[in-house]
């Protein structure tokens, strides 16, 4: 079974933890399709069962390339940065058997072999790996984009220029 060279190694850089976040990644489908996909890091070897291995190269510095032009006003802070927007700095925090479940959906059976793709990378749910490795965030783990969310889903108010650490305090306090 494939695990994901690629995959190990970004999340050992990327927390403490070995929280899976949101990448950007190209896959080389052919001579001349490269196509830009943002993922899940957990994705990458299940991307690499389906592509090929050595066919999806993680994007090192992916701000840069999304961000590449970008400029808001000094006091517009309702304009985000792309790579904020599309998540590049979010957490895995949803349900593990609903990512399982959306795995199984996406990724379909694997070609070769008669199994769904993400039980032939990980094996099935109730063995358990794959909640070892896709753990879910805490949520003082989560990216400022996140927490504005989780607010705005508790529909608490928020300064617009708010900061990780007012945000985190906001939250907490409405759900303590």
């Amino acid at each position: 079974m494939v695990l994901g060279r690629l995959f190990r190694s970004a999340m050992m850089a990327k927390q403490e933890r070995n929280l899976s976040h949101r990448v950007l990644v190209q896959i080389k489908r052919g001579l001349t399709d490269d196509t830009p996909l943002i993922v899940w890091q957990h994705e990458i070897p299940l991307l690499e069962s389906v592509h090929g291995e050595g066919t999806v190269r993680v994007i090192e510095d992916p701000k840069a390339v999304l961000d590449e032009g970008f400029f808001a006003k000094r006091n517009d802070v309702a304009k985000r940065a792309p790579s904020i927007s599309l998540g590049l700095d979010d957490v895995f925090d949803g349900d593990v058997r609903d990512e399982y479940s959306r795995l199984l959906a996406r990724y379909g059976q694997h070609e070769k072999v008669a199994m769904p793709v993400v039980e032939y990378v990980y094996g099935r749910l109730d063995e358990g790996r794959f909640e070892k490795i896709v753990i879910r965030a805490t949520v003082d783990e989560l990216s400022e984009r996140q927490l504005r969310d989780r607010l705005r889903m508790e529909e608490v108010e928020y300064p617009p220029a708010a900061k990780k650490d007012q945000l985190l305090s906001l939250l907490t306090s409405v759900t303590a």
